[in-house]
C-alpha cells in the first residue's frame, strides 16, 4: 500500500484523538517538507526546485502579511485555502495540514488560531531555507 499524506494524517488523528493540538503538531513537524514529493513534482530538477521553493516562500510571506493586518471572514478563508493548496503543491505537509485544520475551524464558526499557523509557517520557511542551501 502506498501511504499518502491523508493516510498519515488520518492515522495521526486516530492515534491522537483526545490529545492536545501541540502533540499532533509535534508529530506533523516531523514531516515539514516532503522531499520525495518535491522531487517528483519538479522532475528532480534542482534548479526548478530552487525556483518553486523561492516562489512559495515569497507568496507565503505575502499571504501571512495579509493575514496579519486583519481580514474579513471570506478573505480569511480564501487566504487559508490558497496557502493550503500551495503548501500541498510543494510538499509542505505540516503547513498544509495545519492550515487545513484552521480552515475547517473557521468554516465551523470557530476562531482561527493564527499563532499556530504562524509557528508552523516559520518552521516551514526554515526547512525550505535549509533545502535551498543544500541545492546551492
Amino acid at each position: 500500500m502506498i501511504w499518502k499524506k491523508n493516510h498519515f494524517t488520518a492515522l495521526l488523528d486516530l492515534l491522537l484523538t483526545g490529545l492536545c493540538d501541540c502533540i499532533r503538531d509535534y508529530f506533523l513537524s516531523a514531516v515539514i517538507l516532503d522531499l520525495p514529493h518535491l522531487e517528483r513534482v519538479t522532475f528532480e530538477d534542482r534548479s526548478l526546485q530552487r525556483e518553486v521553493l523561492t516562489l512559495f516562500c515569497t507568496q507565503l510571506g505575502a499571504h501571512l502579511v495579509r493575514l496579519g493586518v486583519g481580514v474579513d471572514d471570506d478573505e480569511l478563508l480564501e487566504l487559508l485555502h490558497t496557502i493550503k493548496g500551495a503548501a500541498r503543491g510543494v510538499g509542505a505537509v505540516a503547513l498544509a495540514e495545519c492550515v487545513a485544520d484552521e480552515e475547517s475551524r473557521c468554516r465551523a464558526g470557530q476562531s482561527c488560531r493564527m499563532e499556530r499557523v504562524s509557528s508552523v509557517a516559520v518552521q516551514t520557511q526554515q526547512a525550505i531555507e535549509h533545502r535551498l542551501a543544500a541545492l546551492s
